[in-house]
């Protein structure tokens, strides 16, 4: 008995280890190359922590981690819209490669509002990538921030 416990254990710890060798225990979004353009000056993150949170959205967005990238949408957002209206809007981008984003300029609104204009190399699966101007609205709100989706149903 004691012998197939630690067989079970040993398999798992195993198991973790491979997982951990292999990057799957990584952190999402680290691995996002974001550039800054150099011009416009931009690349000063008002809080490192939501240079942390674009990347992560970005990612999970890109990767098909549509629930978690829900999650990371401001809580006005998700009182209004369910998942399943969220995952039919942004279904897209799991269907495009996000090979870079490089951004222009980054503008506090206000101490909890953060405008950050980007540009996005996609692959689209056509013969040469395409480039995507965006414009993302970050909202601070108990310890965290997030993202401030234009809204898809009644744009402005």
């Amino acid at each position: 008995m004691f012998l197939l416990k630690f067989k079970y254990a040993f398999a798992i710890a195993m198991s973790i280890g491979f997982m951990l060798a292999a990057g799957c225990a990584t952190v999402p979004g680290k691995s996002l190359q974001i550039g800054y353009d150099q011009q416009s000056g931009a690349g000063e993150w008002p809080d490192k922590k939501l240079e942390e949170q674009f990347r992560e959205y970005w990612f999970k967005r890109f990767s098909g981690l549509i629930e978690d990238a829900y999650i990371m949408e401001s809580s006005s957002f998700r009182e209004l819209y369910s998942l399943t209206k969220y995952r039919n809007y942004v279904q897209y981008t799991s269907r495009s490669r996000l090979i870079k984003i490089e951004i222009h300029d980054i503008q506090k609104v206000s101490e909890y509002l953060i405008k950050i204009d980007y540009a996005m190399l996609l692959e689209t699966g056509d013969v040469k990538p395409i480039e995507v101007s965006a414009a993302d609205r970050w909202v601070y709100s108990d310890g965290k921030w997030y993202h401030v989706i234009r809204d898809p149903f009644f744009p402005t």
